[in-house]
């Protein structure tokens, strides 16, 4: 068989398989594509289907809502009136709606009232026992966590599946607590079912979950990978006309209740195949034309040139002596240039026979100049095998030149990294330069010695690397000295390389503290300055000059100002004693020529290696502008708390006299807008005090005289006083006190508001039902109260701004309206004020604990 025919068979193959390999792809993956189309289609469709359901639902939960946010459905819960039900009840009432089911519940779930109106008849008909024995047993629909709760879903009652919204109880305001639920409900039958495929011009099937089990092709579903809400497309075989998805929705207690079922045609499947027989006719018969177009073109361009150029390769061959070339093609093409290089080749083949005899007497030459040589010489072929040895080779090496012909320089070598021999042969082999170095070799009797190496490739016309020279000298004695001189040098180059490190880190750390706006100061371990920077000397007014070796505290005079009495802290020796980092307190004064200069910052000690203080550094700025804006915002508090609580004074007494009918009987409406006023008075009162005593506080106004304060009696007081406020609001208040008394250092009128305030807090934040306890107790010496409640608890994220002023967590102004988020800011400075801490655990809706501890004495 020649080229030519195996040419055609080759190409005909080619086209043939190509065409059949791109068939099948196309066909593949657009049937794919058609298929995810249809896919994508099914689970869009399902979701519509779904969302319109939802949709029913939503109206649903809408109407419920208008009901449940009433004052007339919260009274209804109370006395159960006939008015109401004939009024807001009425069978046509609840028809024109579509709310076929109506339950209204008592807190506790218990049914007040209920109704169920026929389908057909738009009349009242038996209530569904089987929904009135679901809502008794099941009581997620009548539990709310607060008064805007709402629950609705689907659930599942025999042969009836219903649609219910449950919707929490209050009043028109939403203020009042959960009284009961009101329950809206329709069921889901063939009436609905059209309604929701008119609604989405879908075929659409509502089916309960036990009747989707009937279905074969919701069996084919793994039940164990069904999650709610996720579309389960049935895969339609080639042949079917429609294709089926599924959405399995949860109810209300989160089981399978309901199945949605879609069915769509199967259209854009159907067409898309027909388009790729279509493809495929078309492909087939072009691939057949180009097919024979191209080997027509193949034999007249390509096969005809390649005989002829065989042709006149077979003469040459058969007359090597003779000077031969090739017949060009007439045509400037590929196989005209090819024949041209042929015959170039030819004729540089020629010369080359010439040149060889020259070649070899020059080799003769040069190896008798070799074997008179001191230096060890090699000549190897591109692998590395050894063709020639010198004399000296033998005499440096040890072995003869019949044991190096023929092996590599790895008889004697094979000493040094590997990374030095692939340096090595790189160098030669990739990149044609010589390689100069040394390296160490080892002789035939095993001694090793050191070697000084020049090698390079040996390169024919072309740049082709042919053979490697290799010129090695003994240099063992010369290097041992100067490898001794030259480590030596480089210890020493080292350890300047660190120094100058070293002092360049030094002198950077120095010029940044230098720098910065902030005043720095350090010492030693004894308090004496032994920095300062340039702010520092500003504010202190002081120079390093001359104060270095100076006691830190004679330098930078620091007071604070506590109860109106100013005393000096001595802030190096206190970071000493404390072993961490002392923070300025409030107040503080830095003393300059008899001038105080507010200021802020922080003293922390130095450590060496061994975790030994070794010294102090004191950061401090100048905060006076900070300090002057706080007196002025202090002084305007004091000024308006103090304007404020005169009028609202007055204010008080008038409508307490109005009230007690000092002025005579006044209409019942003006009574209760007088109470009113005189309740919204009262928390003005109570914010006025609030922000006099912070006020008090910021201007460290509030300091009394301490004195010896019984905790026992205080707290009882505080108990007694919150009872009635306990009780309106049905708190349960309980105190745990020991028999023994137990005393503190304190003022007793700010100890007497913090608990009080705390008490109040605990009593306020909790729902109807809840517990407060108050508890005295004495653990390792220290007196501890802790105040707990079963309340509303702080959320996480408020949990660190809990003493700041004028802050209040969401849920607190949720629950309580008024209140000015000052009073635990106040109960934290009257704790401290005693030398007390305070602190609190709390969790969202289970409650909090405030726990405070004073230093006292059992009395």
């Amino acid at each position: 068989m020649n080229l030519r025919i195996k040419v055609f068979l080759m190409v005909g193959s080619a086209f043939l398989v190509l065409f059949f390999v791109v068939y099948s792809v196309l066909s593949t993956v657009l049937l794919r594509e058609f298929r995810d189309i249809e896919k994508q289609s099914v689970v869009e469709n399902v979701r519509r289907a779904h969302d319109a359901l939802q949709s029913k639902i939503d109206e649903l939960g809408v109407k419920v809502s208008d009901w449940g946010q009433w004052d007339d459905t919260y009274e209804f819960v109370e006395d159960q009136n006939e008015e109401y039900l004939t009024a807001n009840l009425q069978d046509s009432a609840l028809a024109l709606l579509n709310i076929q089911f109506v339950v209204i519940t008592d807190a506790q779930g218990k049914i007040l009232f209920k109704k169920e109106i026929g389908i057909e008849t738009d009349e009242e008909v038996p209530f569904s026992p089987d929904f009135e024995s679901y809502i008794e047993t099941h009581r997620t629909l009548t539990q709310h966590t607060d008064s805007q709760s709402l629950h609705s879903g689907i659930v599942p009652l025999g042969e009836k599946t219903l649609a219910v919204v449950a919707r929490a109880i209050t009043s028109s305001d939403g203020t009042a607590p959960v009284h009961g639920t009101i329950i809206f409900a329709f069921t889901i039958d063939d009436q609905f079912q059209k309604k929701i495929s008119d609604t989405t011009h879908l075929t659409t099937h509502l089916l309960s979950y036990r009747e989707a089990e009937s279905q074969s092709d919701f069996l084919e579903f793994d039940r164990d990978q069904e999650t709610f809400g996720d579309v389960l497309e049935v895969i339609p075989q080639e042949t079917d006309e429609i294709v089926r998805g599924y959405m399995v929705v949860a109810g209300i207690d989160n089981e399978s209740a309901l199945v949605i079922r879609v069915e769509l045609p199967r259209d854009v499947y159907r067409e898309g195949k027909e388009g790729i027989r279509l493809f495929s006719k078309i492909m087939f018969w072009s691939a057949v034309f180009i097919t024979a177009v191209v080997l027509l073109l193949f034999e007249w361009l390509v096969l005809r040139k390649l005989f002829m150029l065989k042709e006149g390769t077979v003469k040459i061959r058969q007359y090597p002596d003779e000077e031969r070339f090739l017949t060009l093609p007439k045509t400037k093409d590929e196989f005209h240039t090819l024949a041209e290089e042929i015959n170039h080749s030819l004729n540089q083949l020629y010369a080359i026979r010439s040149k060889l005899e020259f070649q070899r007497d020059e080799l003769q030459k040069f190896q008798l100049a070799a074997e008179k040589s001191f230096d060890h010489i090699v000549i190897t072929d591109i692998d590395g095998k050894v063709l020639y040895a010198n004399h000296a080779a033998e005499i440096l090496t040890g072995y003869s030149k019949e044991e190096m012909i023929g092996n590599t320089p790895a008889l004697w070598g094979k000493q040094m990294p590997k990374e030095f021999y692939d340096t090595f042969w790189r160098t030669l082999k990739e990149e044609k330069s010589p390689y100069a170095g040394e390296l160490t070799n080892k002789r035939k009797d095993g001694t090793k010695y050191l070697s000084s190496l020049r090698a390079m490739p040996i390169l024919d016309e072309k740049g082709a690397v042919r053979y490697f020279v290799g010129i090695e000298r003994d240099i063992t004695d010369e290097r041992k000295s100067q490898l001794r001189v030259m480590q030596h040098a480089a210890e020493l180059e080292k350890a300047n390389d660190r120094i100058a490190v070293e002092k360049a880190r030094a002198e950077h750390i120095l010029q940044m503290l230098r720098s910065i706006g902030e005043g720095v100061f350090a010492t030693d371990e004894k308090q004496h300055i032994i920095f300062m920077n340039e702010q520092a000397e500003a504010i202190s007014g002081k120079s390093i000059e001359g104060l270095k070796k100076n006691v830190s505290s004679d330098i930078f005079v620091f007071r604070v100002k506590r109860g109106g009495v100013m005393g000096q802290v001595f802030v190096s020796r206190t970071a000493l004693q404390m072993k961490h980092t002392f923070i300025f307190p409030p107040q503080t004064f830095l003393v300059r020529e008899e001038k105080e200069i507010p200021v802020s910052g922080a003293c922390s000690p130095i450590w060496n290696k061994n975790r030994e203080i070794i010294g102090t550094v004191t950061v401090f700025q100048d905060v006076t502008k900070k300090h002057e804006l706080d007196q002025m915002k202090d002084m305007f508090l004091s000024v308006a708390a103090h304007q404020l609580r005169t009028p609202l004074g007055s204010m008080r007494w008038s409508m307490e006299l109005l009230l007690g009918g000092d002025f005579g009987k006044i209409p019942k409406k003006a009574q209760e807008a007088i109470e009113h006023i005189y309740e919204n008075s009262q928390r003005m009162i109570v914010l006025v005090n609030d922000l006099l005593n912070v006020s008090r506080i910021d201007q460290d106004h509030s300091y009394e005289k301490q004195e010896l304060v019984d905790l026992r009696p205080l707290l009882q007081e505080v108990v007694e006083t919150m009872l009635a406020e306990a009780k309106k609001r049905k708190i349960k208040l309980e105190a745990k006190f020991p028999e023994q008394s137990f005393s503190l250092r304190g003022v007793s009128r700010h100890l007497y508001e913090a608990f009080q305030n705390l008490v109040s807090n605990s009593i306020k934040y909790s729902n109807a039902g809840g517990k407060v306890q108050v508890e005295l107790k004495r653990e390792n010496g220290q007196c501890v109260v802790t105040v707990a409640d079963t309340g509303i608890g702080i959320p996480k994220e408020s949990q660190s701004k809990v003493f700041s002023k004028f802050f209040r967590a969401k849920n607190a102004v949720h629950k309580e309206t008024e209140g000015s988020g000052l009073g635990l800011s106040v109960v934290k400075s009257y704790v401290e004020e005693s030398k007390g801490t305070i602190s609190f655990v709390s969790e969202e809706n289970k409650g909090t604990v405030f726990t405070v501890i004073f230093p006292c004495k059992r009395t």
